[in-house]
């Protein structure tokens, strides 16, 4: 969970203070008024059809003690006045979305935890789920809440870990070339999976061939001490290989695979059984 002076919020934001205490703190970080809870930053996010500004006097009810807001003082002066009331502190930054990949990514320095990064044509929320659903048995795991795997998905579900996270695992979608890199540049993944490269976005990016880079872009993040995990069975493996720092361990169905499984059931009521075979034996 997020702990930031408003020094630290204001500068890491690239934001200026509009008034508050420089040294006073804030815990936790919201989008959304209606989940605001007693010291609070909350990021009033402006929309086509719904604006965070409109709703800075209930996140102040709520607890808020941050607001960071893109409007200018004139055009918030009633809520303002009640901020400047409850001894709030309002930050003014360029770009709110900017803002929250950039508190993120200074709270993700702050973490020691391993980062598992999950990307992939098809299957991502699903592998996600799973990885949380193994780990969670014996680690205390944070991981991507449903599908929210976008440029503003991925800084929050790392705001939501703490000291106490052991692991913490992150989807990555993209609509992009680029997308996926700028998202790594906030999470750092210690360790990244790939699921396949397929056709998905392929109206977006033209080719298959350049899907394959795009999600190259979190096998290039991993560090050199870090793991990659990729779809043996995937025509993309080798290319994806290529771009790997870190050591790739293979999965799938084929014997090429470093891990695979064999002896697949599927029973009548669609649960899954199989033997897991490694290197190791």
């Amino acid at each position: 969970m997020l702990r930031a002076s408003v020094d630290t919020i204001v500068r890491v934001t690239g934001g200026e203070l509009v008034f508050g205490d420089l040294e006073s703190f804030a815990t936790d970080l919201t989008l959304d008024s209606r989940t605001a809870t007693p010291g609070c930053v909350f990021v009033a996010l402006p929309g086509e059809h719904v604006d965070g500004h409109d709703f800075l006097r209930q996140a102040l009810e709520g607890g808020a003690r941050v607001l960071v807001v893109t409007r200018d003082r004139d055009e918030l002066a009633s809520a303002l006045t009640i901020a400047l009331q409850r001894g709030a502190s309002v930050v003014r930054v360029p770009d709110a979305v900017a803002a929250v990949q950039g508190l993120a990514t200074w709270h993700r320095s702050r973490l020691l935890c391993p980062v598992i990064g999950v990307t992939g044509s098809t299957g991502k929320t699903t592998t996600k789920d799973f990885i949380e659903a193994v780990l969670s048995t014996s680690l205390r795991v944070v991981s991507t809440q449903g599908n929210k795997n976008n440029e503003l998905g991925v800084p929050l579900t790392v705001l939501r870990a703490g000291s106490n996270t052991d692991v913490l695992v992150v989807e990555m979608g993209m609509r992009g070339l680029g997308q996926i890199a700028h998202l790594c540049e906030v999470a750092r993944p210690t360790m990244g999976l790939v699921t396949n490269v397929g056709t998905s976005h392929v109206e977006i990016l033209g080719t298959q061939d350049a899907i394959a880079t795009a999600k190259g872009e979190l096998v290039r993040a991993i560090p050199g001490d870090g793991a990659v995990f990729l779809n043996g069975d995937d025509q993309f493996t080798g290319i994806l290989s290529a771009l790997a720092a870190a050591r790739v361990t293979r999965y799938g169905l084929t014997e090429a695979c470093e891990v695979r499984a064999e002896s697949i059931v599927l029973a009548p009521d669609s649960r899954a059984s199989f033997s897991l075979v490694t290197v190791q034996g």
